[in-house]
């Protein structure tokens, strides 16, 4: 059940949470991030390590939309930022900003001028959906011509910054803009089409159920920001699986499209960070790092070793 607010958190850079963190962007004003530092009290984000022949390459499972004070920035993961000859992350920042791909979402996300949500879902959904906008002031119209999964991303978007989980503090905007001022090499696994494609292609049938299944949650969205910001910012392992996973079995297939299929095509470019001498830092969401299908469990199928930091 909570798959469908775990997807659009991670995405993002989202997404995606996919596709989560250039739609979000484009929804918030540009607005510099406060880099908080972690509270003593509170236990750093989980960070990975692979070493190879001189190389070594860090992994931090991210979150793409935080609250400005939130503590998660701590004098090791500062230090390893610093070092990094390299970013790697799901999309540039330039790729995030790149005209075309907000013509793509235009494109990819809307309906022609003559259709119309309301012809895609049953009046039920329809209705609820209006419903859910008008709740969260936002005017009703905004959304008859999105596509039903652009509409759900909207949407859930929309809560999460009413609640003050914000994308320009989240961890990869921060780190992006550590690396941008430092003149450090940034890298991106995606490109920004590949990330709209993957809710683009999803047929009618698969929307609506996209959609449906939001909105039954979205009342919850708030407080399972909250729950996940505490797991990611505690390393608690077990939980942040608990709260990622929850309700994957439903939707096995679109869990493997929208999740476990990307971590599997990642696999060699971050294999070949380490023919590269220096240190690099990866960060991706979180919910790519945990679990038996995940980049640290392919990364050690195919014998690296990674320890936790």
């Amino acid at each position: 059940m909570r798959a469908f607010l775990t997807f659009f958190h991670r995405m993002g850079r989202r997404a995606a949470f996919c596709g989560l963190a250039f739609i979000s962007l484009s929804l918030a004003a540009a607005t510099p991030s406060a880099f908080a530092q972690t509270d003593p009290a509170h236990h750093a984000p989980a960070i990975w390590k692979m070493e190879k022949d001189g190389s070594a390459v860090y992994f931090l499972g991210t979150i793409h939309l935080l609250k400005a004070d939130t503590p998660w920035l701590s004098d090791e993961l500062k230090d390893i930022a610093d070092k990094a000859d390299s970013l790697t992350l799901e999309l540039t920042p330039s790729e995030m900003a790149s005209p075309k791909l907000q013509q793509l979402v235009q494109s990819l996300g809307f309906y022609a001028p003559d259709d119309a949500l309301s012809n895609h879902l049953p009046k039920e959904s329809y209705d609820h959906l209006a419903a859910a906008y008008e709740k969260r002031g936002i005017p009703v119209q905004a959304m008859d011509r999105m596509k039903p999964w652009m509409a759900g991303l909207q949407i859930s978007v929309m809560s999460a910054m009413q609640a003050g989980f914000l994308p320009q503090y989240g961890v990869d905007s921060t780190l992006g803009q550590i690396a941008s001022a430092s003149g450090k090499d940034i890298r991106g696994l995606e490109k920004g089409e590949e990330q709209l494609m993957l809710f683009a292609n999803l047929s009618d049938e698969a929307q609506v159920a996209f959609i449906e299944e939001g909105l039954e949650q979205i009342d919850d969205l708030a407080q399972y920001f909250e729950e996940l910001k505490e797991a990611w910012l505690t390393g608690d392992l077990d939980a942040l699986d608990a709260l990622v996973t929850d309700g994957l079995e439903e939707s096995p297939e679109l869990a493997d499209k929208l999740l476990y299929q990307r971590n599997r095509n990642w696999i060699p470019a971050l294999e070949g960070l380490l023919d590269e001498p220096g240190t690099h830092l990866v960060a991706v969401g979180a919910g790519h790092l945990i679990g038996d299908k995940s980049v640290i469990a392919l990364l050690r199928a195919n014998g690296h070793e990674l320890t936790r930091q």
